[in-house]
């Protein structure tokens, strides 16, 4: 799970009250073809904070919500960066 360009990925997320997204699961595209789902363990929302470019080299800006995740793949914590466009209704991920 190697990822150093931010690619598609298929998100189940679930709406607040107050219309946030918050992310539940990620399924991710191995090398092998092979599909593989992760439970999100815990996220920190680092969206709305002006325009940038991301420590995985993506731009994000006050249209991409941005959320730091952290998933276990065979009992360790890894941390992954999830972007959702609101424009395009795509998300990406970066590992």
């Amino acid at each position: 799970m190697e990822h150093s360009v931010a690619e598609p990925v298929d998100v189940i997320c679930q709406f607040n009250k107050d219309g946030g997204i918050i992310p539940l699961r990620v399924r991710i595209v191995e090398d092998d073809g092979e599909y593989h789902a992760y439970t999100i363990q815990s996220y920190r929302d680092m969206s709305y904070r002006g325009a940038y470019t991301t420590s995985g080299g993506v731009f994000v800006s006050n249209s991409t919500l941005y959320f730091e995740c952290n998933i276990a793949v065979l009992g360790m914590l890894r941390t992954i960066q999830l972007y959702y466009d609101t424009g395009s209704r795509q998300w990406k991920i970066t590992v």
